[in-house]
């Protein structure tokens, strides 16, 4: 039987008993216990009921997050979570009505301040798409991408239900600061859950560009001109609030005129947690008198 089958059952039980029990004992509070008035029992009886109302309230499915759960449970859930103070996320769901051992899955869905941030494969595979099509795409598959546009799913879990309580924990060194939405299916039951990740972001400061490095890293005198003569491009900074590892690329595009863009290389360097310095090494052809743009990026962390 069902806890909140059980549950239901027994109210009624204590209803029927209340009724059947109550007649008699008004006939010997009449007899023994005349002091007793009638409104003193109405108000003892509502008592009564209110208490085995509350008693016998259904539990509601309900998920939680928090950074420290008690036998599987969070005690509260936290609309928002420093990262940089937490060592750990867990969310946590109560399933009243499902059984011990259902598979309970978890999908994450990420935006960045109600956004999605900006993917550049995305954009240019927009652009392609923008000028090889003549036909309007279907309306549903148009709904259908434009849904998982909005909420990219970043993890995904799966777990078993034990005691009618589940827990996941999240790998929280790789999600990126924004808000969540946290949907969790066991069976019938869904249950949905927002929350925001907080702090400091992973950042590079102090970047610079030069075509010979100083000492490691290059002078701050040599970022915005440089000579053609060079074969080498280096890239520099100083990596801060790194909590998980980040490929970076960098790419060095030609600008021959505004709005035209021409790629003449690229290079992947990955940021370590406790790197003090970031480094860059992009060989390049012989260059020509003019203006060039370095872009960095990183799928893996969408607010570096």
């Amino acid at each position: 039987m069902g806890l909140v089958d059980g549950q239901w059952i027994m109210a009624v039980l204590a209803a029927i008993a209340f009724v059947v029990v109550f007649p008699p004992v008004q006939r010997q509070r009449e007899a023994k216990l005349a002091f007793l008035q009638p409104k003193v029992l109405k108000l003892l009886a509502g008592i009564v009921l209110i208490i085995a109302a509350i008693s016998f309230t259904p539990a509601v499915a309900q998920a939680r997050l928090c950074a420290a759960p008690v036998d599987a449970t969070c005690p509260s859930h936290e609309a928002e979570l420093n990262v940089d103070t937490a060592s750990s996320a867990f969310v946590t769901a109560q399933f009243p009505d499902v059984d011990t051992g259902t598979e309970v899955t978890l999908e994450l869905a990420y935006t960045q301040n109600g956004e999605t941030p900006a993917d550049p494969a995305a954009t240019d595979a927009t652009e392609a798409n923008d000028a090889a099509a003549e036909t309007p795409p279907d309306a549903a598959e148009t709904e259908v991408a434009n849904t998982d546009a909005t909420q990219p799913v970043v993890h995904a879990a799966a777990a078993t239900v034990s005691d009618r309580k589940v827990q996941f924990e999240l790998p929280l060194e790789t999600l990126p600061i924004g808000d969540y939405t946290a949907t969790l299916v066991a069976g019938e039951e869904t249950i949905t859950q927002t929350f925001a990740l907080t702090g400091n972001p992973p950042r590079l400061n102090t970047v610079t560009l030069c075509s010979a490095l100083e000492q490691g890293s290059c002078a701050a005198s040599t970022t915005r001109y440089l000579e053609n003569s060079f074969e080498t491009l280096y890239v520099t900074g100083a990596p801060q609030h790194v909590r998980a590892s980040v490929p970076m690329v960098v790419t060095v595009n030609y600008r021959p005129l505004p709005g035209d863009s021409e790629t003449l290389n690229t290079a992947t360097v990955t940021v370590n947690p406790g790197d003090e310095a970031f480094q860059a090494e992009i060989p390049l052809p012989s260059l020509d008198v003019g203006t060039y743009e370095v872009q960095m990026a990183s799928a893996a962390a969408p607010d570096f």
